[in-house]
């Protein structure tokens, strides 16, 4: 599948120390191997050039110093996100509590707005 981008992208990669001892930059992103080529990191340190393909076919061509880094930076260009898992989910009561904190001015400039309480008839 031929792939018609041509553009060079630019993605920032923030990592920690998991990285196979890359640091914080700006991968760049080629859409051909000559691209690539012709935009050579300097200093190259211990990047290579790889090839990552995607499910739909296209690959771009990254300078990374490894498979899973280069990996990684297409799947972030791809809008990918990674993270442990260990963010609480938010329940619906601490929904209702903060939102209870808010004026009817602020609910409303949320486009929203308080329940009306029903009158009790006896």
């Amino acid at each position: 599948m031929a792939d018609t981008n041509d553009a060079v992208q630019d993605t920032t990669t923030t990592t920690d120390g998991t990285n196979n001892g890359a640091t914080d930059s700006t991968a760049k992103i080629f859409a051909t191997k000559a691209e690539a080529e012709a935009n050579k990191p300097d200093p190259l340190g211990k990047k290579k050039l790889f090839s990552v393909t995607r499910p739909d076919g296209t690959t771009r061509w990254t300078w990374s110093p490894g498979y899973t880094n280069a990996a990684a930076e297409i799947a972030r260009e791809d809008g990918y996100m990674v993270s442990t898992g260990t963010a609480k989910e938010v329940t619906r009561e601490q929904v209702a509590a903060k939102l209870a904190t808010f004026t009817d001015d602020e609910l409303a400039a949320m486009g929203l707005s308080r329940k009306k309480a029903k009158k009790s008839q006896t």
